[in-house]
């Protein structure tokens, strides 16, 4: 070597010093190309000549710390004191030969993933077909040199092509337009071929194109029009149904019944409300109450039984199925139907019979399955539905479970259900096929996005298959919050007015008693004279009686005092300013009353409202202290959805103060009898409220922030129009 440049340092890492009197063979070549450069070399050194001279050349050469490079190599001849030397060019291409590899690579993957993708892929210019994979000739029936070339109109429907048409215009003009829809194309074979597209722009070639993914629905349109039909069929069936078709309660009382109960003579409202036992001769009242009480063990019956019609005596067979809610059974539901012209030939069909039975007995089946699939449809349509395979992996699902566990769809498919949201935590397979065995649900209470929580019901459906083999599950999730409300709000107003009666009882007791020990102390005091220590004692024992019974009859005006109200139209506005007029007089405190000049009139008892207003404005006063701010407003409201009321006209009465609030770990306990924060409270003010509220139809219910104040509101039902006013 007798020339090194920096370049040549940098690519081959061998330094000018190091280089420069050494053998180029020792210095880069790998050692499998030395024999054949020597032989080259001794060649060129005689008349300067080689294959590899002047032209480009591209190959393998070795660094120093051994690594192996790429080089593209241009040798140039040339004589210097009568001797032969070459100088070479050299151009590290490593890296720009791996970036084309892996170029090449990349293509090759995606073009692997577009040829084996399931659905159809073309690319549109210019009207016409430039690309399309091996899935479109599955879907049309083309072969590829059959559709690349053609305009893709050629393949739609006639009565879809200009639709289509005007939409490629509009996209290729640059408009927003809808980019995933359904259309008709035709097959080769001339079949008409149901279409998922969605489409978008891609540059192809240098140009602006469009890129349709086509999913063949032509089956799953099928599918659907068989449930539509399926369903139509199964509500013609049981809305025409000849057998009579009860719903009953555990207790024998009935709920509904069919109208095919009016062919023996007997309306549908003359049964209902009824108990069973009223209908049947007193003989069978032993085996229904044996029915009734296997149906509440969730055991279905069956049996026989007589009934008198205006047409005469009718044999009845019977069929009951316990009714499951929330893993427990709530009630019954039985079919009866007419035998009495089978057994009057009972002798006469004794060869048939078995063979007959054994046909309704599995139409009766076919039906039962039917029908359980259209409820499961019908009666989770609103709800959250998973759709699984038969290992649990998400399939489908439908938009109010993606709201529900937070996920779309297109994320959550795949996974097992136990892990797409904390609503399914410790739900598995296993469990989901016991729940589809038991008919049982199970539920969760859970904290949401927004910061709300909600309980929900999980309940679980076979997907049944051909030959009747189940292939998936159908996972439904149901949000129950408003019903526990509502069942909790009814047991605390049980429990609170059964205490209320056991406390006006106890006060009468205790009073009848306060006032005999009174009645003995005076006949005590009259013989001993009003002077002594005896006199004393017994003028204190008297005060203390007489402060007894003052506890007694308050306590006794608040359980008796907030009894059943007499009900009339009552003007409420006028209540609420007499109130605040009569318990903030004499206050410090400030107040500012809002109510409207239109406010609806309410179905109450004045006096018992006027208590109520009390309370709560007491209580505002005692809250604020001496510089505190009340604010009084009475507004007409229409409720359409409450957790405790039904959907109407009420009137809205706020008082709000700015006190320090109520501490978070009580509020659960303030509408409890008995229970105050006051070191001289009773506890029974807001307890009062709340029952003569609930008595009233309404509600009271309030919200309060430490440090911020607390607001009361209470709704009783209005009269709808305002009373006419001086």
């Amino acid at each position: 070597m007798v020339l090194w440049n920096t370049a040549a340092e940098k690519i081959f890492g061998y330094s000018k010093e190091e280089a420069l009197g050494t053998m180029l063979h020792k210095l880069i070549m790998l050692p499998t190309a030395i024999p054949r450069f020597r032989e080259g070399f001794r060649r060129f050194l005689k008349n300067g000549t080689g294959p590899l001279l002047n032209r480009p050349i591209e190959t393998t050469a070795v660094r120093k710390d051994g690594k192996e490079i790429v080089v593209e190599l241009h040798i140039t001849p040339f004589q210097l004191n009568g001797k032969w030397h070459a100088l070479g060019l050299v151009l590290d291409v490593t890296q720009m030969r791996k970036k084309e590899e892996e170029e090449r690579e990349r293509v090759m993957f995606f073009r692997r993933l577009v040829e084996g993708a399931a659905e159809g892929i073309i690319t549109i210019q210019d009207g016409v077909i430039k690309y399309a994979n091996p899935a479109t000739e599955t879907i049309s029936g083309y072969k590829l040199e059959e559709i690349i070339g053609k305009p893709f109109v050629d393949f739609v429907h006639p009565d879809e092509r200009e639709k289509l048409l005007e939409r490629y215009r509009r996209r290729m003009a640059g408009e927003d337009v809808e980019n995933q829809y359904e259309t008709i194309l035709i097959g080769k074979d001339g079949r008409e071929i149901r279409a998922e597209l969605r489409v978008s722009l891609i540059m192809f070639e240098g140009r602006l194109a469009e890129l349709v993914l086509i999913n063949d629905i032509t089956e799953k349109k099928r599918i659907l029009e068989e449930l539509k039909e399926s369903e139509r069929r199964y509500r013609e069936l049981f809305e025409n149904s000849m057998d009579i078709i009860a719903v009953g309660e555990l207790d024998g009382t009935l709920v509904d019944v069919n109208r095919a109960i009016e062919a023996y003579g007997t309306k549908k409202n003359e049964v209902l409300g009824k108990n069973i036992l009223e209908l049947f001769p007193a003989e069978y009242h032993p085996l229904l109450r044996s029915d009734l009480r296997k149906l509440s063990h969730g055991i279905p019956v069956r049996g026989e039984i007589p009934i008198e019609t205006p047409q005469g005596k009718r044999v009845m067979e019977y069929r009951g199925r316990p009714l499951k809610r929330a893993g427990g059974v709530i009630g019954f539901q039985t079919a009866l139907r007419d035998i009495t012209r089978r057994k009057k030939y009972h002798e006469e069909l004794r060869r048939h019979r078995d063979r007959l039975e054994e046909t309704v007995r599995e139409r009766t089946r076919e039906l039962e399955e039917e029908r359980q699939k259209v409820l499961a449809i019908l009666e989770s349509i609103r709800e959250g539905i998973l759709v699984l395979d038969e290992g649990g992996g998400i399939v489908m699902i439908n938009p109010s479970a993606e709201e529900m566990i937070g996920m779309a769809e297109k994320k959550a498919i795949g996974r097992s259900v136990e892990k797409v949201c904390p609503y399914l935590e410790g739900i598995n397979l296993k469990l989901l096929k016991e729940l589809e065995a038991s008919g049982d649900t199970v539920e969760r209470e859970v904290e949401r996005s927004d910061g709300t929580r909600r309980v929900v019901e999980i309940s679980s459906y076979p997907l049944v298959g051909e030959g009747e083999v189940v292939r998936g599950h159908i996972v439904v999730i149901r949000d129950i919050t408003e019903r526990k409300i509502i069942e909790k709000e009814r047991l605390e107003r049980q429990k609170l007015e059964a205490l209320g009666h056991l406390s006006a009882g106890l006060a009468h007791d205790f009073n009848n008693i306060l006032t005999a020990v009174l009645g003995y102390i005076t006949a005590l005091s009259a013989k001993l004279g009003e002077e002594g220590e005896a006199a004393e004692l017994l003028k204190r024992a008297q005060e203390e009686i007489y402060r007894a019974r003052g506890i007694t009859e308050q306590l006794l005006t608040f359980t008796e005092g907030s009894g059943e109200p007499l009900k009339m139209e009552t003007d409420i506005k006028e209540v609420v300013e007499k109130s605040t007029g009569l318990f903030l007089s004499g206050s410090s405190c400030k107040v500012k009353l809002n109510v409207d000049e239109d406010l609806w009139g309410v179905w109450g008892d004045s006096a018992q409202l006027t208590q109520l207003l009390g309370n709560i404005l007491l209580n505002a006063k005692e809250a604020c202290g001496e510089e505190g701010v009340i604010e009084i407003s009475a507004s007409n409201v229409k409720i359409k959805k409450h957790p405790s009321l039904p959907k109407g006209r009420y009137v809205k009465i706020s008082v709000k103060d700015n006190g320090e609030g109520i501490p978070e770990e009580i509020q659960d306990r303030i509408f409890d009898p008995f229970f105050s924060t006051k070191e001289e409270g009773r506890g029974l003010g807001l307890y009062s409220a709340y029952l003569i509220a609930t008595r009233h139809g309404g509600d009271i219910d309030f919200e309060s922030h430490p440090g911020r104040g607390t607001t009361f509101h209470i709704l009783l039902p209005s009269t709808g129009k305002a009373p006419r006013r001086e």
